[in-house]
């Protein structure tokens, strides 16, 4: 097991294209040109060919008043000969661990299906909104995409990063980087962009962006727009997992509600994870207003009245807000007092 360097990268893609043939030849390509020039890939191989892998792509996550460098996990794969062997734990293991060495508070992906990741305390974050135009928003000016010039991709990242800014509190963060690189991902599938303006005393004003792509039927890859522009439909699908890596690291960005009454509170808690050992045991978590802090205990679980215990799993979903702890069974005397995590919006699609 170990991590691809340089030119190597190109030999998983044959791996790519095996388990994922949904994926276009023009996607592909543009992947392997774009994409894995500052990606990890972490494989296992077999005489020289790639049989497992785990690629992890790195992004700049917005969480709350902070920046991370925050892998998005992609192209999970084993060779359909070499499946049900304990590849995919070993990887994923081993990924986790070294995620924790480089200090990344969690990890997230898109999963084919909840069941694969579940046993590895993945837990759904997030439900992808779906957006439709308004009648207002009108025709727009449409143009291809792959062809985007720095000042272009610059006003289009800004005006994204201030629309995100003012909705979300976790969310990718949006450069000019990553707009061109967008622009070469929708180029692979014949996208192209859709700009809507507004026009008041000879200035324009962008109000809304939408990306279009297929190579045979046209859909939305996004629709970000002010109100009036576009709405949303539907309350959204569950559609990104997350993993919790440094606990204590992404728990110091929970504090106590302002109804809370109390200035700090102190709890014990007990958390169990299996495949971190770093997470697991009895922490005190010390809250107050503005944020909070964990200190470990013991590497063992207490067994008393006062230490509420819960998978990390569980703990994850509970902190991001998605479904409560509905898994686990988090003291009701202290958990209403708590502000979690709210605002999560990851939606980059591979």
């Amino acid at each position: 097991m170990r991590y691809l360097q340089g030119d190597e990268k190109q030999k998983s893609r044959q791996l790519w294209e095996h388990a994922f043939p949904e994926d276009s030849k023009e996607f592909a390509d543009y992947y392997y040109q774009y994409k894995v020039k500052d990606n990890k890939i972490l494989a296992e191989e077999d005489q020289g060919k790639i049989v497992s892998m785990i690629q992890r792509n790195p992004y700049k996550v917005v969480l709350k008043d902070r920046e991370y460098a925050i892998d998005y996990i992609v192209g999970v794969a084993t060779d359909s000969d070499y499946r049900r062997k304990g590849y995919m734990k070993r990887l994923l293991t081993r990924m986790m661990e070294d995620m924790y060495q480089e200090g990344m508070p969690f990890t997230f992906l898109m999963p084919a299906a909840e069941a694969i990741y579940y046993p590895f305390d993945f837990r759904y974050i997030y439900r992808q909104p779906e957006f439709t135009l308004d009648e207002r928003a009108g025709q727009g000016i449409e143009f291809p995409a792959g062809n985007m010039g720095d000042r272009q991709a610059e006003e289009i990242s800004e005006w994204m990063e201030k629309w995100l800014r003012k909705r979300w509190s976790i969310y990718t963060r949006r450069t000019k980087e990553y707009v061109k690189r967008l622009d070469q991902e929708l180029a692979s599938e014949k996208g192209s962009w859709k700009l809507y303006l507004t026009e008041e005393k000879g200035a324009s004003s962008l109000e809304a962006v939408q990306c279009l792509w297929g190579l045979k039927k046209k859909e939305q890859r996004l629709l970000y727009g002010e109100e009036g522009f576009s709405k949303p439909v539907g309350a959204g699908k569950p559609a990104i997992m997350a993993r919790i890596i440094d606990l204590p690291k992404l728990a110091g960005h929970i504090c106590l509600s302002k109804e809370c009454p109390y200035d700090q509170l102190e709890v014990k808690i007990g958390i169990k994870d299996q495949f971190l050992p770093q997470n697991y045991g009895t922490w005190i978590w010390s809250l107050h207003k503005k944020g909070s802090s964990m200190k470990k205990i013991s590497d063992t679980i207490e067994n008393d009245s006062s230490c509420d215990t819960v998978d990390i799993g569980a703990f994850c979903q509970w902190i991001f807000g998605y479904t409560g702890d509905q898994e686990g069974s988090l003291l009701p005397e202290w958990k209403k007092w708590i502000q979690t995590l709210s605002g999560v919006f990851l939606d980059e699609v591979v």
